[in-house]
């Protein structure tokens, strides 16, 4: 009898497969080009095909391969060092996009809002001024200091503490 709800099984297409072989492969600081991607599928690949986009993923999410892009030329396995660097850009982009956020939602008519969009509207600036102050320098600066007394990584609390 046949299954009713059967799970759908994703195949990714040979093309992610074989990038994400290549990617696996790739020692730790060295970069796999697009040139050499391109040879290996067969067809022009640049930093946002999409197969290359599933193959990262699935470098990262299998092995915790971490890649950043090389303007023009590749990707390249990052080292320890790198990915911390990594991370305080992501945390700027994270500002960044929350500063957008909040403008946006700067531009409402508040008072028209119906009172569960006034909640909703509240909750999300709320969330979102939090993340723009805690991506600022300063208050990395603020929390690096109570992080050097611990020697680890703070709690929410710890941190909210922190930033007192």
């Amino acid at each position: 009898m046949a299954d009713i709800n059967p799970v759908p099984r994703f195949q990714a297409s040979l093309e992610t497969r074989l990038l994400t072989e290549m990617l696996l492969s790739a020692q730790v600081g060295q970069t796999v080009t697009f040139s050499d991607m391109s040879a290996k599928v067969g067809y022009p690949v640049g930093g946002g095909d999409p197969h290359l986009q599933s193959a990262k993923h699935r470098a990262f999410n299998d092995k915790g391969a971490v890649f950043d892009s090389v303007r023009g030329v590749g990707y390249k396995r990052l080292n320890d060092s790198e990915i911390v660097s990594d991370a305080t850009r992501d945390r700027e982009r994270v500002g960044k996009a929350a500063k957008r956020a909040i403008k946006k939602l700067a531009t409402v008519n508040y008072s028209t809002l119906p009172e569960a969009e006034r909640l909703k509207h509240n909750v999300e600036m709320t969330i979102l001024n939090a993340q723009a102050s805690l991506a600022k320098r300063k208050t990395a600066g603020l929390i690096e200091a109570k992080v050097n007394q611990s020697s680890e990584a703070l709690t929410l609390a710890k941190t909210i503490e922190a930033l007192k």
